[in-house]
This record gives C-alpha cells, structure tokens and sequence, in this order.
C-alpha cells in the first residue's frame, strides 16, 4: 500500500507548496526589516540576491508546486489514467525541493546546475500529465503540459539573464504572471461555475466558444509582447489589451453570479479571488496615466492567484479524500486574510505611498494565512481517505 502522501498529486504538493509559502513570504517579511537585509542574504545565498529569489520563488516554486499538484490530480480524474505512481510522483516532489534549495543557498553555483534543478520538475510533471492526455486524444487538455514547458523556457531565459548578463528581466516575470492567469483562466472557466451549478442546484452556464477565446488570447498576446519587449516600451499595447481583458473576463464574473453564493464560502471565495483579475488588468490599462509600480500585479497575484490558491487547496483536499466540501469559520477565516493582505500590498500603498512597513504586514498577513491552512489540512494531506478508496 503506497504511502498517502505520495498516493496523489495533490498531497505532497500542496502541503510543501502552502507550507514554502508560509516560509518564503516570512523570509520576505524579514528582508524589508532594512538593519537585517544583509544578514539574510548573508545566511541565505539566494540566486540572483533577495529581491531576485523573491518573486521567481513565488511563482516557480510555490504557484507551480500548486498547479503541478493540481494537475497531476485532475487531469488523472479527466483521462481515468494514472499521471504519476507513487514513486514516480517522490521523484517529481524531490527534484521540486532540492531546486528550492538550490535557488535558496546555489548563488554562485554553476548555471547548469541551477538551469537543470529548476527545468526537471516541470519538465516531469508535463510528461506525466501529457502521456494520458494524449492516450486518451483529450487535445483541449494538452494546454496544461504546453503551459508548464512555456513556464520553463521562460524561466531559463530569466536565469540566464541574471546570470550571464547580471539584468532583472521584469518583462519576463511579467509574461509569467500572465501566463499563471491563463492557466487560471482556462481552469477556472471550467470549475467555478461547474462548482457553483453543481452546489446550487441550477443549470450552468455554458460558454460560448467566442468568450472563451476573447477571455484567454489576449494573455497569450501579452506573454509574448512582454518576452520581446521591456514593458515600459508595449504600454500603449498594454492598456488597450488589458481593457479587453477587463470586459471579458467581468463578463464571465455576471454571467458565473448567483445571489446564493454569498451563503456558501466555497462558492463566494472563488467568485471573489477571480474578480480580482479584471480588476487587475483595469488597473494595468492605467499604469501610464497614474505610474501605479506592481500593484496591478499583486492585485492578480495575491488576490487571484493566492485567494483561488486557498479556496482550491481546501476544496480539492476535502473532496479528493472523502470529506464533506465545506469551508469552516477557519478556512473563510484564512481566506478573508489572504484578502486583507492583497488590500495592504495594493490599496494601502496607492493611498499611503510606497512603504516597507506595508509591505511587511502584507507579506506577514499571508504567511500566516498559509500556516493556518497548512496546519489546518496536514493531517489530511499526510493520512489516508477516511473511507480507504
């Protein structure tokens, strides 16, 4: 009998996933105390220095470990095929810690070192997930794997930026984030209002071929145009393509809305985390006009990408192992955190001005968001289904 924490993809990549969270924005937190910058970096040798380890951790290592284990679970349950054996799924977890490691304590380590560790995990993952979907001629599903290849290449085009060339690619990180919300724009058009017709009890909506398309091409475009060009150089491009997100994807929000799902917090905390999205691209189409910094960014990544991250951790540990789906004052509690602390990182700052004392609370808000729900599902992740299935 394999050992839970390895018997699905989800387990072991959510916990060490939220639990790297918890950590890394802790770590965060620490580096903006400015008397202790030194010694962190001193005690840490990040790759590429602090400010670099920060944002290509969130999303190489926590945002992906999420999405690996996400898939390796649902496309299993999309082909009715194994992704992963346990063994097989140990060795994708091992590679996925010895590259946080590496990137954590490998500055000055040589660049194939540091290209391999972070390219091997997802690179496993894609084959895993990729061989059912193609068994199976799923060919609208082969999006995930294509998507955690992209991932790679675009990282290793950001890693060898910062180390041949000793540049901070921020087009690249911003390709990055769009193409995170293209995965979730592609998943999430899928699951919340399924979720939420399925919850409810009424008919989902079915979208139309045209919205789908008008709601994710654009990311395509700006994850390319953000790969060849500096972001300050495409902002005309920017702004036009990101108000055409804006309506589309706040199409999908009226269209996905019900008056009960403000009764049920697995139903209302997914509605909310991706409202966050077009709200982010509103205020990406004003950079220009108003030099809003990275807050259209956090505003998708903390409250899109972290909030839908909490909503989906709890619901998948909870129905995947046989439990009710029911988020518990504690789970709407770590929600409602998540969301406070994207509100400090955003609107605290566009009212009160840039400050590291913000950013500080901010960070130390979602650390603690991902402790609680680490320690509110460890116990799930690490024993088997109460019904033995």
């Amino acid at each position: 009998m394999p050992i839970p924490f390895f018997s699905i993809g989800f387990r072991a990549f959510f916990a060490s996933g939220i639990l790297f969270a918890a950590i890394a924005l802790s770590v965060w937190a620490e580096f903006w105390q400015l008397d202790i910058q030194q010694t962190s970096e001193s005690i840490m040798a990040p790759v590429g220095g602090m400010l670099f380890w920060h944002p290509h951790e969130l999303i190489m290592g926590f945002a992906l470990a999420i999405i690996m284990g996400f898939l390796l679970t649902a496309v299993r349950n999309w082909t009715g095929l194994e992704t992963a054996p346990p063994l097989a799924l140990f060795g994708i977890w091992l590679s996925w810690v010895a590259a946080r490691i590496i990137m954590a304590f490998g500055d000055g380590y040589p660049f194939t070192i540091i290209l391999i560790s972070q390219f091997l995990p997802v690179l496993l993952t894609a084959v895993f997930i990729a061989i059912p979907i193609i068994e199976k001629r799923m060919w609208r599903n082969l999006f995930a794997p294509l998507s955690l290849l992209i991932f790679a290449l675009i990282d290793a085009h950001i890693l060898y930026a910062i180390h041949f060339k000793q540049t901070f690619n921020s087009g690249a990180f911003y390709s990055q984030i769009f193409l995170l919300m293209f995965i979730i724009s592609m998943i999430g058009g899928r699951i919340i209002p399924f979720f939420t017709a399925n919850k409810l009890g009424i008919k989902k909506w079915e979208e139309p071929k045209v919205s789908l398309l008008a709601s994710v091409l654009p990311l395509l475009i700006l994850v390319i145009a953000h790969l060849i060009y500096e972001p300050s150089k495409i902002n005309a491009l920017t702004s036009a393509v990101s108000i055409l997100l804006f309506i589309t994807h706040s199409v999908r929000l009226i269209k996905w809305h019900h008056p009960k799902i403000w009764e049920h917090p697995m139903l209302w905390s997914l509605w909310v985390s991706y409202a966050f999205l077009p709200l982010g691209f509103l205020l990406l189409s004003m950079q220009e006009m108003y030099s809003l910094g990275s807050v259209p960014l956090h505003v998708m990544a903390v409250g899109t990408l972290c909030g839908l991250i909490v909503s989906m951790v709890a619901r998948v540990s909870l129905g995947h192992t046989g439990r009710p789906i029911q988020h518990d004052i504690l789970i709407t509690g770590v929600i409602s955190c998540m969301i406070l602390a994207m509100l400090v990182r955003t609107l605290a700052i566009m009212v009160m001005g840039y400050s590291s004392t913000l950013i500080i609370i901010s960070a130390l808000l979602a650390s603690f968001s991902f402790a609680v729900l680490f320690i509110r599902f460890i116990y799930i992740w690490l024993t088997p289904r109460p019904d033995q299935q």
